[in-house]
C-alpha cells in the first residue's frame, strides 16, 4: 500500500475495503440473557475469525454488527473481503443448524462492501482513543450494508468499484441503480 503522512494520519492511495457486516432478526426478549449472550458471541466469533484469515482487520463491533478493512495494492482488498464475506455466508449455514438445535432463531446476515480512499488513523479525545478508518468509502459501505437490509434479498451487495475490482474472479449481478445519502451521483450496486 503506498501511503502519504497528513496531519499524523495516513491517507491511502490505493484501493482500501471497508465491510460492514452483520444483523439479524430475533425475539431476543425470549431467550434467557445467557443464551442471547452465548448466541452473539458465537456468531461474531465467526465474523471475527473470517475476517482474521481473510487477512481483514477488525475496526470495531456495534452490537450485533461488525465492521472492518481491507488495505493493500489495487484489487487484492476488494477480491479478499468478497471472499471472505461469501465465506462467512457459508459458514453461517453451519452456524444456524447448531442454533436451531438449541431452540434458537436463525441468525441472517448482511454485507455492505465498498472500495476506495479512506484516512487510517488514531481518532478520539483525551479520554479515549481508537484506530480506525475515515471517509466516504467508510460510510458508502455502512449505507450499502443498510439498504442490504431494508430492501433487498441479496447476502451480500458491492459497490461498482468494487465490482471493478473483482474483474471475472467473482461473478457479480447488477441488482439496482440507487442514490445513497450524502452522494449525489448514482450508486450502481451489485450482488456476489
Amino acid at each position: 500500500m503506498r501511503i502519504a503522512f497528513s496531519n499524523g494520519r495516513l491517507r491511502s492511495t490505493q484501493a482500501n475495503t471497508y465491510s460492514d457486516v452483520g444483523g439479524f432478526e430475533m425475539p431476543s426478549e425470549a431467550m434467557a440473557p445467557e443464551e442471547l449472550v452465548t448466541l452473539i458471541s458465537t456468531w461474531l466469533n465467526l465474523i471475527t475469525n473470517r475476517i482474521g484469515e481473510f487477512g481483514g482487520t477488525l475496526d470495531t463491533y456495534i452490537g450485533d454488527a461488525a465492521s472492518a478493512w481491507w488495505a493493500g495494492n489495487g484489487e487484492v482488498p476488494a477480491r479478499k473481503a468478497c471472499h471472505c464475506a461469501k465465506s462467512m455466508v457459508a459458514e453461517l449455514e453451519k452456524l444456524n443448524g447448531e442454533f436451531r438445535a438449541r431452540g434458537w432463531p436463525q441468525v441472517k446476515m448482511k454485507v455492505g462492501i465498498n472500495t476506495g480512499r479512506v484516512t487510517l488513523g488514531t481518532y478520539g479525545t483525551t479520554k479515549r482513543l481508537r484506530f480506525t478508518v475515515l471517509g466516504d468509502a467508510v460510510n458508502m459501505a455502512s449505507r450499502l450494508c443498510g439498504l442490504a437490509h431494508q430492501q433487498y434479498s441479496h447476502s451480500i451487495l458491492i459497490t461498482g468499484s468494487t465490482q471493478a475490482a473483482l474483474g471475472n474472479e467473482i461473478p457479480a449481478a447488477l441488482v439496482d441503480t440507487v442514490r445513497i445519502k450524502g452522494n449525489d451521483a448514482p450508486l450502481k450496486i451489485y450482488a456476489i
